[in-house]
């Protein structure tokens, strides 16, 4: 089954879930342009604005990659280099683990689950939405292109197509390793972070092989999991 459009649905994510059976060719899945509780990465939220924004939640089976992690980074590859030609615009990053950022603000957030013996990648990504209620570190592509009008059905198909096309990049992980470090966000560059609660200034180094952020503290480099490290922004 090719991507079915949905009205609404309060996420694609878990609607693949629970429609599994639907769903089990590679690349098949679902897309709305009004989802009403949208999950992100550890349980947060993804707020979109109804038909302005684009939720897109595809399957891919687990035997198509090796290794979980190098999923992780083909799909935020894929996606920053598409967002990278939509704009026209060179300044866009990989924010680890895998939100897309234009300018510094996040523009498209990534969530990949495990289901069974598939994998869902779902893609929230802001179009035509303008008011982020105050977050300023967001953004979209009518904001970042002079104010651009979109077709949102044609750029679902442009992006899934992108991810079609560009599947072979799974086979190459060493590929997407180096991509992936040489847009990441913040890289050699000083910034501050939260960890245990306390606000520490270190330099980000790389991602590696086990998906793990690699941070510089004075002259030691300690490795980080998701949960253990945030950024400030």
């Amino acid at each position: 089954m090719p991507l079915e459009y949905l009205l609404h649905t309060s996420s694609t994510n878990v609607f693949l879930k629970d429609n599994l059976d639907n769903y089990k060719v590679n690349f098949s899945g679902v897309y709305t342009f009004n989802q009403t509780k949208g999950k992100g990465v550890n349980g947060s939220s993804w707020q979109c604005e109804a038909n302005k924004n684009i939720a897109l939640s595809f399957c891919l089976n687990h035997k198509t990659m090796s290794n979980p992690i190098d999923l992780s980074l083909w799909v935020a590859v894929v996606m920053r280099d598409w967002v990278m030609d939509i704009l026209e615009n060179n300044d866009v990053y990989i924010k680890w683990p895998n939100d897309i950022v234009v300018n510094e603000k996040k523009i498209c957030g990534i969530l990949i689950e495990k289901h069974k013996e598939y994998y869902i990648i779902g893609i929230g990504l802001n179009v035509k939405q303008t008011n982020f209620n105050n977050l300023y570190t967001a953004t979209s592509l009518f904001k970042e292109n002079n104010l651009k009008d979109y077709n949102l059905h044609q750029l679902v198909d442009q992006l899934i197509n992108s991810f079609k096309t560009n599947l072979s990049l799974l086979k190459a992980p060493d590929v997407l390793l180096n991509t992936y470090n040489e847009y990441l966000f913040g890289k050699n560059i000083g910034r501050e972070f939260i960890i245990n609660e306390k606000v520490i200034k270190g330099i980000i180094k790389e991602v590696d092989r086990d998906g793990l952020l690699n941070i510089q503290f004075n002259n030691t480099i300690e490795r980080f999991r998701m949960k253990e490290i945030s950024f400030i922004l």
